[in-house]
């Protein structure tokens, strides 16, 4: 009796376990999740279309799925819009089944396909229509609701369409040059005091230095952190100026410190430094480091400052030969280190 017992316990035992064996090697059933899109750009590609020249816009982006190759779709099609209109979308290429795809687009085809001249401020945004293994479609610009009929925004990671717009870049080498003042209408400070007639240089920005002429009193500017580079700093001696001018952005912390930065090289360079400051110190100083005035703008607070200071450039050593100095105290310093390594050898010769 105990054994029939102890049989019809192990048997539902043993089928369960049996059941379950052959569950898992039955195929799994596919994957409920929606075949997502994934779109980013090709950074080998234009990240704008040129407001001056938007033909010779060159686009570049990958399509790809969010879920990978579990998730497949039947198709894709790749499609934009122009200025948020969805009303109007144009197929850019219909029918894309392999991914990730590799997809370009020209500034030609934008304008063919909206029959249109692509104008300043234009905005063409990106997506993809997904026709699913069952034949049923999602746009990726409804005229209401939600793409692929779901938020799907919060996912990490996700990118579901691409902008490309038509900016004016400002290119400062395109304005290089000799300027001369036809008219003023500032009223007030030291670009008020530039009369018609007066010269004032232009030069491009980057490695270059920029300078130019104040009521003839050689000048130059000189932005926040390029103060923090003697070298650079440097190549304002060749222009002889005598007062640079300096607008920075400080983080209040560092306000103080960035400000005596930027004095140390008038000291080097032998000339006055002018700055203004955003969240940090408003200083005036001499060539020889002399703070004349200064005020502060931390923790939000309006600040101005002027006052009178001597215009007086001088050259300096530093000015004239740079870091010699520098270079000559680590040279002397491995003089010093190689003079006791050598008579550690000769106190302590092997036998």
């Amino acid at each position: 009796m105990k054994t029939i017992i102890l049989y019809s316990i192990l048997l539902p035992a043993f089928a369960t376990i049996f059941s379950s064996c052959q569950k898992d090697e039955a195929e799994l059933p596919p994957d409920s999740r929606f075949p997502l899109p994934l779109i980013t750009k090709d950074l080998r590609g234009d990240d704008t279309i040129s407001g001056r020249d938007p033909e010779s816009f060159l686009g570049k982006f990958v399509v790809d799925l969010y879920y990978g190759p579990a998730v497949n779709p039947q198709k894709i099609d790749i499609v934009v819009i122009r200025n948020d209109d969805k009303t109007n979308v144009k197929t850019i290429k219909a029918d894309v089944t392999s991914f990730p795809a590799n997809i370009e687009l020209t500034g030609t085809q934008l304008t063919t396909l909206f029959d249109s001249t692509i104008r300043l401020g234009d905005k063409f945004e990106i997506g993809a229509d997904v026709t699913t293994i069952n034949g049923q479609k999602f746009e990726a610009f409804p005229e209401a609701g939600n793409p692929y009929g779901a938020d799907t925004s919060a996912l990490p990671g996700s990118r579901f369409s691409i902008e490309y717009v038509a900016d004016c870049v400002f290119d400062i080498a395109s304005f290089n040059g000799w300027y001369t003042v036809v008219g003023n209408t500032i009223g007030g400070g030291d670009w008020g005091d530039l009369k018609v007639g007066d010269g004032v240089a232009v030069s491009a920005g980057g490695n270059e230095i920029s300078v130019f002429a104040l009521n003839t009193i050689p000048s130059g500017v000189a932005i926040c952190k390029d103060m923090d580079y003697s070298g650079f700093i440097r190549k304002y001696d060749g222009n002889k100026t005598r007062v640079m001018y300096v607008p920075a952005w400080d983080f209040i912390r560092d306000g103080w410190l960035h400000s005596r930065m930027a004095i140390l090289r008038g000291v080097e360079n032998g000339y006055a430094i002018v700055r203004t400051a955003r969240q940090g110190e408003l200083t005036i100083s001499d060539h020889k480091a002399k703070v004349l005035f200064e005020e502060s703008s931390t923790n939000n607070k309006a600040a101005g400052l002027t006052g009178n200071f001597p215009l007086i450039a001088t050259k300096t050593i530093y000015s004239q030969f740079g870091d010699w100095f520098g270079y000559l105290i680590a040279i002397i310093a491995l003089l010093f280190v190689l003079t006791r390594l050598r008579r550690k050898t000769v106190t302590n010769p092997r036998n």
